[in-house]
């Protein structure tokens, strides 16, 4: 895993998991981290990610609907509000978005709505605080069990695919 790459390397990196979409549980598990390096966070990464994305309009409930823009789009800018508002303000912020950001195919209103909505969110705060690194990848489909699972994605052939290690390189 990639801290266990980083450590290897020498260096020291710390993760903490949480619900992004509960602010209450991010600001916790920022302030862990924030403990364990006295405050500072050199970076940021946003990559939520669950098996809810890629779904007809009227397939998607109310519910799944409004859990996917909490995940991809109010999530993401829980952890940036975080680190901006309680830390020494972090050298970088990598945001993993998606090209469905930015494309449009069937299966993609709300995904991809909140996908392209973190997009526009991250670039509004990157102009707000040009003092932080904004870093924004925009991977196709990864080649993850997710995709399997996926009636969409899992059309797309192996080696049209995105490996994991591709977007972490």
């Amino acid at each position: 895993d990639l801290q266990t790459e980083i450590k290897r390397l020498g260096r020291r990196a710390e993760y903490a998991a949480c619900d992004i979409t509960d602010a209450d549980a991010v600001e916790n598990a920022i302030s862990f981290i924030r403990e364990r390096y006295n405050g500072k966070i050199d970076i940021l990464v946003n990559s939520a990610g669950s098996d809810l994305f890629l779904k007809r309009f009227l397939d998607v409930s109310r519910e799944e609907g409004m859990r996917m823009i909490a995940l991809y789009f109010c999530g993401p800018l829980n952890a940036v509000r975080s680190v901006l508002n309680y830390c020494y303000k972090p050298k970088k912020i990598i945001d993993v978005l998606s090209h469905a950001a930015y494309k449009n195919f069937p299966g993609n209103a709300y995904y991809g709505g909140a996908k392209a909505a973190n997009m526009l969110a991250s670039k509004s705060i990157s102009q707000e605080h040009p003092e932080v690194d904004f870093y924004r990848i925009y991977p196709a489909a990864v080649d993850t069990q997710m995709v399997e699972n996926d009636p969409i994605l899992m059309k797309i052939p192996k080696e049209g695919r995105v490996k994991p290690d591709d977007i972490a390189d």
